[in-house]
């Protein structure tokens, strides 16, 4: 019976793959601001109400040296009456682009990452006349 290189060289590999691999993602917990026009929008993250615009979300994000690979993405909603609702999704890619681009505050007030700003101008509905009979 022969020695299993196979085997061996796979064990090797992983061995290598998991210290080198795994020791170089960091993890960052980043401030997302959200702002809406006009303010006090209600906003809810996820499905649940965390307060009125204004507001700053903790979002979480993992990158390596060759990037950001992955984390949290925020579903936001906002709602106010006289204007129409705001559905957008915030992915880690997003805060990523804009890093490259300087487009962010250094430090973040819920962790390690940076301040992001998000500003959202509502449009107002369109209100339904009624024709009053003569």
């Amino acid at each position: 019976m022969g020695f299993p290189v196979k085997s061996c060289c796979f064990i090797v590999l992983s061995i290598i793959v998991f210290f080198c691999g795994c020791g170089g993602y960091k993890k960052t917990v980043n401030t997302v601001r959200i702002t809406s026009i006009p303010e006090g929008a209600k906003l809810y993250i996820n499905g649940f109400y965390v307060g009125c615009t204004p507001q700053s979300i903790a979002q979480k994000c993992w990158s390596s040296e060759y990037g950001t690979h992955g984390g949290q993405t925020l579903s936001v909603k906002l709602v106010k009456n006289g204007y129409k609702s705001l559905r957008r999704k915030i992915d880690c890619g997003e805060l990523a682009g804009q890093w490259l681009s300087g487009n962010y505050d250094e430090g973040s007030e819920h962790g390690n990452g940076n301040t992001y700003q998000f500003i959202f101008p509502l449009r107002r509905q369109k209100q339904a006349f009624q024709l009053e009979a003569k």
